[in-house]
């Protein structure tokens, strides 16, 4: 524990990605720990190979095997930090996040690694590949004066000691930075949140991390040249979204190529009203993700967006009934509902709301199974060009968008 360093106890760290990670102790930290039943904020530990791990937002629980020689404690864990030692979860040690996100190579396919293919005659065919620095990419956007992104390419290849295989990669990696001072890992982690979520929204799917890693400038191996090689440090947590799915490219909105030109004002808008658009966005971000089974909570969340929305950008006026917002939201797009031969049943959407939200007395007017669906996808296309409107796209631009995705 923090402020223990002597007393030390042995014991396996498990992590199982989308599961759990939990810590198992041959003995405990305290005589009590068998009975023990509270959290821990932070556990420190050192492991086989010598590297810092820091445990986060611990639950502890003893073990009541009592015909065991010794106490075996356990606890499940949040977060691992693994590569570096804090005090605290709130701690300023980190200059900028780097992360691989699962659907981020495929919106933007940049190919940084570039295959040649030579038959000088009929009977040879020659194949090379070409890596250089010439062939790098990378794309900067100031957000705000506290913290810059960066996309970028990262590239290179394994070749394991018996040479007997060389293995290519390329990527495209999301890295946010801080301009000034140093954050904690969760700031950054937060911060880099917003831009997953806009890629779930561009993808309409779950976006996950593959990869976190974390860096304190402080912290480098300077090699001959002068040049510096930075230390990272792993960040593991466990994400409860399934993994996207392979072929979700053909569902993209967009493609980078599609905004080039405005992603940098896209992005500063994107993080601009973060606040206004946060429970709109978790609740766009949550009806968007692959489900087994539809229910009336998907129909629910969407009809509580387009009120958050109509509140914060349109009429903050609390008396104004659903029916009302939902047509105001109808007239300012009319031309996304013409695109998409959308008929929204007003009346039909206000009942079911009342129904399903507020336990009202069912009647005809009330819908459920395929006909709640088929509204609940009609109402997420008006959510989804409220939402792009925001962030800078031009009326007759998201009517493109919405007409070409047959996917909505």
């Amino acid at each position: 524990m923090p402020g223990q360093p002597d007393n030390k106890v042995a014991g396996i760290l498990y992590f199982e990605r989308h599961k759990e990670i939990h810590l198992e102790l041959i003995g405990g930290f305290d005589s009590n720990d068998l009975f023990f039943n509270s959290p821990v904020n932070i556990i420190l530990g050192v492991g086989n190979n010598a590297e810092k791990i820091t445990l986060i937002n611990c639950y502890g629980y003893g073990s009541k095997n009592f015909s065991c020689e010794f106490p075996i404690t356990f606890y499940k864990c949040q977060y691992i930090i693994n590569g570096k030692h804090l005090l605290n979860i709130e701690e300023k040690v980190f200059n900028k996040i780097v992360v691989d996100l699962s659907t981020l190579y495929d919106w933007l396919p940049f190919r940084a690694i570039q295959t040649k293919i030579n038959r000088p005659d009929n009977k040879i065919i020659e194949t090379s590949f070409v890596m250089s620095e010439l062939n790098a990419w990378e794309r900067i956007v100031e957000i705000n004066n506290e913290y810059t992104l960066k996309l970028f390419t990262d590239y290179g290849y394994h070749s394991p000691y018996n040479k007997k295989m060389i293995e290519l990669y390329q990527n495209i990696l999301c890295e946010i930075s801080c301009r000034r001072g140093k954050r904690s890992f969760v700031e950054l982690l937060n911060f880099m949140s917003l831009f997953k979520h806009l890629l779930s929204l561009i993808s309409m799917n779950s976006t996950n991390y593959l990869q976190i890693k974390l860096y304190d400038d402080d912290e480098f191996q300077e090699i001959s040249n002068g040049n510096r090689i930075f230390n990272s440090t792993e960040c593991l947590y466990i994400e409860r979204d399934p993994l996207s799915s392979i072929d979700s490219w053909n569902k993209y909105l967009f493609d980078y190529s599609d905004i080039e030109n405005q992603f940098s004002e896209m992005i500063k808008k994107w993080y601009s009203n973060a606040n206004s658009l946060a429970p709109i966005r978790s609740n766009l971000i949550t009806s968007i993700a692959p489900k087994v089974v539809f229910t009336n909570s998907d129909f629910l969340i969407i009809v509580q967006a387009l009120e958050g929305y109509y509140r914060r950008f349109i009429n903050s006026d609390s008396t104004i009934k659903l029916r009302k917002r939902l047509e105001d939201i109808i007239l300012i797009n009319k031309e996304v509902v013409t695109t998409k031969n959308i008929s929204i049943d007003l009346d039909k959407v206000v009942k079911s709301r009342n129904y399903y939200s507020h336990l009202f007395e069912r009647n005809e007017n009330v819908l459920d199974g395929i006909e709640l669906f088929e509204e609940t996808k009609q109402l997420r296309i008006l959510l989804i060009a409220c939402v792009l409107n925001i962030i800078g796209f031009e009326k007759e631009q998201i009517h493109e968008l919405i007409k070409k995705n047959s996917e909505l």
